[in-house]
């Protein structure tokens, strides 16, 4: 009886330990999406609420979304110049990134509020590890050869950037190796610049 009783009480402890922490997690979930939609809803525009959404939804949210509202600015720069397309490739979700550029997908190639006059391809390039997103964009108009106002393409953003993978997507896409940069620079020398770089950088550890 003593043991059957001492095992009792231990499931009692765990199970209410366990329900407890359920509660707790559950609960600061919840907190962190009423503070994020108090926040989205005091702003006016659209594609403020979108940004704040693609932090925390559910696909099936920010789908939902997208539905309902009439039109979005694929450009429009928050404070710190993120807009709805860069955001929707910092979250790396390939339905979001399609169902985005199914609502609008005119100006992809628009460069107004990024630095360097950065294309959404470029920046795809250079921050995503999934070639897939490059694909996407690509199919909805991105321009392959465009260059920023140093004269990079996306595939030396790529390279910068450290993502093998989207450089060879993008050079089976038929990109030119040959361009030259405002500096006289072909992708391949910026690559061996990236190289040395990283050579210094080590030495500099050792």
């Amino acid at each position: 009886m003593g043991l059957a009783l001492s095992q009792a009480l231990q499931i009692a402890f765990i199970s209410s330990t366990f329900n407890s922490a359920h509660l707790q997690t559950d609960t600061f979930y919840y907190l962190i999406m009423l503070n994020t939609k108090l926040k989205y809803e005091t702003n006016d525009s659209v594609e403020e609420q979108f940004i704040w959404l693609l932090r925390f939804a559910t696909v099936r949210k920010i789908k939902d979304f997208l539905t309902k509202v009439l039109s979005i600015d694929l450009h429009y720069p928050t404070p710190n110049l993120k807009t709805p397309v860069t955001a929707a490739i910092d979250r790396g979700d390939l339905q979001i990134l399609s169902f985005l550029l199914e609502k609008n997908s005119t100006g992809l190639n628009d460069t107004v509020t990024q630095p360097w006059g950065r294309t959404a391809l470029m920046y795809a390039s250079y921050v995503s590890r999934n070639p897939e997103l490059l694909q996407i964009l690509l199919k909805k108009g991105a321009d392959l050869h465009k260059m920023d106002i140093r004269g990079w393409s996306c595939l030396q953003y790529a390279i910068v950037g450290e993502r093998s993978k989207n450089v060879k997507f993008l050079l089976d896409s038929g990109i030119s190796i040959n361009q030259k940069d405002a500096q006289g620079r072909t992708p391949l020398m910026i690559s061996g610049e990236k190289i040395q770089e990283k050579g210094s950088s080590n030495k500099n550890t050792l």
